[in-house]
């Protein structure tokens, strides 16, 4: 049986489901303020990068299955496809500029969210969320501070943040913990679409060779 904390965050994920009327990747996009679909799938890929070595050593068929629910034509995905597309992506220049400009942003706010910082690194996402209430709204509510501390949630949990259905795993539930439900799906988003369109890129180029 679940508790009642479970349940409502249950209930408030399916009832989000409901009130994002608009295209997922407009949706992500805005959210999260980005210029293009491009640099959003960059971002995502990203974040596979800063938690792909506990993600691929700990994957499981469970979570394999789930990706492979995304999209039919990724049926047949498993661990070393994965683990190639993660590769790819070490490679890719729009990646590595969104890794250059995420930890250009967290230096910039260093002073100010050294707590918040610091409660991520500790898994305290409670402090976290508190620490970051304290700073002006002018930081708090800057889109690129969310990008950091999503990245440090990442880092920090080794693992991108995954939300196929509630509760999502535990990056995605610290994301809408620290920051709220809003951006914790816009995270998700992300990652899911860029791992998509990798594993997509791959697949046509499997084709192509054929």
């Amino acid at each position: 049986m679940k508790n009642l904390k479970d349940y409502l965050n249950e209930t408030e994920d399916i009832k989000y489901d409901s009130q994002i009327n608009e295209d997922a990747m407009t949706f992500a996009i805005g959210v999260l303020a980005f210029p293009s679909i491009v640099a959003l799938l960059a971002w995502g890929n990203s974040l596979f990068l800063y938690g792909y070595s506990s993600f691929l050593i700990n994957v499981t068929n469970k979570i394999i299955k789930m990706w492979r629910s995304i999209n039919r034509k990724f049926r047949n995905i498993g661990k070393d496809d994965l683990e190639e597309a993660i590769e790819r992506m070490k490679n890719d220049p729009a990646v590595k500029q969104q890794i250059a400009k995420t930890e250009k942003a967290k230096k910039l706010y260093e002073e100010e969210l050294k707590e918040v910082y610091e409660a991520i690194s500790n898994k305290d996402f409670d402090k976290a969320r508190i620490e970051l209430s304290k700073v002006s709204d002018k930081i708090s509510e800057n889109p690129d501070v969310h990008k950091v501390v999503i990245t440090e949630i990442v880092k920090s949990l080794k693992q991108p943040p995954i939300y196929i259905q509630s509760p999502g795993n535990s990056t995605y539930q610290a994301i809408k913990k620290v920051l709220n439900i809003k951006i914790a799906r816009a995270s998700a988003e992300a990652t899911k679409s860029g791992l998509a369109d990798k594993l997509s890129s791959e697949n046509e180029e499997d084709k192509t060779e054929e």
